[in-house]
Parts: structure tokens; C-alpha cells; sequence
């Protein structure tokens, strides 16, 4: 049974559809990684299924539960956390607090505070951030804001993990970096995921399956082969000679 479903899925602003007929499905313990240009619809996406956004038409199935009309919370303690483009990490709170507030708030398996504070450290030890536990977070560089947003997200139990270009900005190294914490932290908690990102070899080799849009219409998925082998795709992004 599919983890997420999305059926005829629509949004408009005014006149500007952002997203039009879009269904596509996620299974459980997945990378999907979602491929499109500025404007393609990706972060609308994310921003309906996390609740952020209300759909315009067409439905959002989590786990076979509607979505429709659940607030950000409701639907984060169901079981689906997300990450912004631009972080926004409690600045004036240390790491540390930043997972404690994620992990208390987000998921209520976890009450005990001997169990909160035990998970938040598991988490930043997850993500390689354990010796930066007692810093200030707005302190932190680009690099470690980034995997401190993935960490807050983890925190509240998802999973679903929706990741919203969390290697964008960073070099080469960090990128590989932040792949290997995201294969890393799948595994240990049996996430799947959805991801958005802008760096396409980082995106090819890390999902198993990828779906494309284009000015909000889905116009191909499948294997990073097939997606790259594409004709539609190629002449999308690539240009018509590719």
C-alpha cells in the first residue's frame, strides 16, 4: 500500500496555476527525489501535503487518511515533517534545544524528559552535530544550519520526511556529506523520503525513483535512468539538441 497518494491534485494564486492535475503515489521506504525548474511547482508541493498551503482541487492521502482540512501540526504529529529552502533554526536557543523543542512538540511517543533529551542527542549524533550540542545555533555555518534542519524535522518522529533543497549552497564534500546523513538517517529511522533538489547529480544517485514537473504538470517519472533517457525531459530542461 502506497505511504502517500495524491489524486488530480490542483493549485491555483489567482490566475497562475501552480500545480494542475498532478497524482502521483510514494511507497513506504522510498527516495523520491522531485526534479523540476524554478517555478515547476516543487515547493507548492511540499507546502500542500505538509498543510502549509490548502489545495485548490484533488485530494491528499497519507497513510489511506485524508488531509484535507488537518492544520501543520495535525498532520506533523500524523507522521510528516518537512524542511524549508531558507533555514530558520532557533537562533538564541543552543543546538541542542533546537532538537528538544522538535522532539517534545512533534512526537508524543517520546514524554519522559530523561527520553527527550536521550533522543535529541541520538538524533544530532545521527547527523554528526553531537559536539556542536551547546552552541548557540544561530552561530552555526551554512553547512551545519542545514543538517540541524534536517535534524529538527527527524525530531518530531516522521515518517514521511519531505526535504526541500537541503543541499543547496554547500560544497561538493558537504553535499556527499549530506547525502550519506540522509541514507544514514532513513535507515535508522525507517524513513521514506521525498526530496526536492537543484543538484542533479546528488539527486540522481540518491533516489530510487524521480517524478519530473514542468510549470505544474507531471510529465515523466521513473528510474534516474529513465528520467535522464527521457525525451521530454531532455527537451524540458535540456534543450531540444540534448
Amino acid at each position: 500500500m502506497e505511504l502517500l497518494a495524491i489524486n488530480h491534485l490542483q493549485k491555483k494564486y489567482g490566475g497562475v496555476v501552480a500545480l494542475k492535475d498532478l497524482s502521483m503515489t510514494v511507497i513506504p521506504g522510498e527516495i523520491v527525489g522531485v526534479m523540476g525548474a524554478n517555478g515547476a511547482g516543487k515547493t507548492t508541493l511540499f507546502s500542500l501535503i505538509a498543510g502549509h498551503d490548502k489545495p485548490t482541487a484533488g485530494e491528499i492521502k497519507f497513510d489511506g487518511h485524508h488531509l484535507k482540512g488537518r492544520s501543520p501540526d495535525q498532520i506533523c504529529r500524523m507522521g510528516i515533517a518537512r524542511t524549508f529552502q531558507i533555514v530558520r533554526p532557533l537562533r538564541g536557543l543552543s543546538v541542542l534545544d533546537n532538537i528538544t523543542i522538535a522532539v517534545r512538540f512533534g512526537d508524543s511517543r517520546t514524554t519522559r524528559e530523561p527520553e527527550i533529551i536521550k533522543r535529541s542527542h541520538e538524533i544530532l549524533e545521527n547527523l554528526e552535530l553531537e559536539d556542536r550540542a551547546p552552541q548557540s545555533a544561530g552561530t552555526l555555518t551554512l553547512s551545519d544550519q542545514k543538517r540541524l534542519e534536517v535534524a529538527r524535522a527527524v525530531a518530531t518522529g516522521p515518517r514521511l520526511l519531505l526535504l526541500d533543497e537541503v543541499m543547496a549552497g554547500l560544497t561538493p564534500t558537504e553535499v556527499q556529506d549530506m547525502m550519506d546523513a540522509i541514507v544514514r538517517l532513513k535507515k535508522i529511522h525507517s524513513l521514506t523520503v521525498l526530496v526536492i533538489e537543484h543538484v542533479m547529480r546528488a539527486l540522481m544517485k540518491l533516489s530510487d525513483r524521480i517524478v519530473v514537473l514542468h510549470h505544474g504538470e507531471l510529465i515523466a517519472q521513473g528510474t534516474p535512468e529513465e528520467v535522464a533517457a527521457n525525451t521530454g525531459v531532455q527537451n524540458a530542461y535540456l534543450g531540444s539538441s540534448a
